[in-house]
């Protein structure tokens, strides 16, 4: 059904524009992502991610979309986006995400420490900026998000156990993320732009 109402909505126009735009969706969702799994592991915290629902239904849509994209014949130069590594990119920060966020991640883990903590959300912050920016090339605004993190390492819990791992593991995410960013290329430009709406006859001229 989700495939039919695309194709009804792309039709005939094609789906390129939907997708720019459900790509856009993507990757906003990934920065929120980003910084809310970010700052859960910095807490100390593990259960399912505050924001993986919104990404996961941004990521069907953009999947859906895109095999509209790909039954539709092509007209003119290739736009240069890859569309797929834009996907791949988004799966990465949701089971990633998940996988730093599970329980048996941070076995008795206590959360890193200020300093250890800030040095992930600095990371974090850098990576999100950049898919911010991404996203509002592919024409979406970010939304604000209000992440909260999972929940709390067991108290008294040593901070010498688990915490190094979730450093690395995290740093390594990030890392990764930034490296599917730079696959993805840049924005297409749009097809059919909106119409603008004329000025309603009548109105009065101050």
């Amino acid at each position: 059904m989700i495939g039919l109402a695309i194709g009804l909505l792309a039709w005939p126009r094609g789906a390129r524009d939907e997708l720019r735009r459900d790509v856009g969706l993507v990757l906003q969702a990934v920065a929120d992502t980003v910084t809310a799994t970010a700052a859960a592991v910095a807490a100390g915290c593990h259960g399912p991610g505050p924001l993986d629902l919104r990404l996961l239904h941004a990521l069907i849509m953009a999947q859906t979309t895109y095999v509209q994209y790909q039954s539709e014949p092509r007209d003119g130069a290739p736009s240069g986006t890859d569309w797929q590594a834009a996907l791949i990119a988004g799966h990465h920060a949701l089971r990633g995400g998940r996988r730093l966020l599970a329980p048996h991640q941070l076995p008795g883990a206590a959360a890193p420490g200020p300093a250890a903590g800030a040095w992930i959300m600095r990371r974090a912050e850098k990576v999100a900026r950049q898919y911010r920016l991404a996203g509002e090339r592919f024409g979406v605004e970010p939304e604000p998000a209000e992440p909260s993190p999972g929940a709390p390492a067991p108290a008294g819990a040593s901070s010498s156990v688990g915490v190094l791992p979730a450093l690395f593991d995290t740093d390594a995410w990030l890392h990764g993320l930034a490296a599917d960013l730079a696959r993805i290329g840049p924005a297409p430009a749009l097809r059919h732009r909106p119409p603008r709406h004329p000025a309603r006859r009548g109105a009065r001229r101050s």
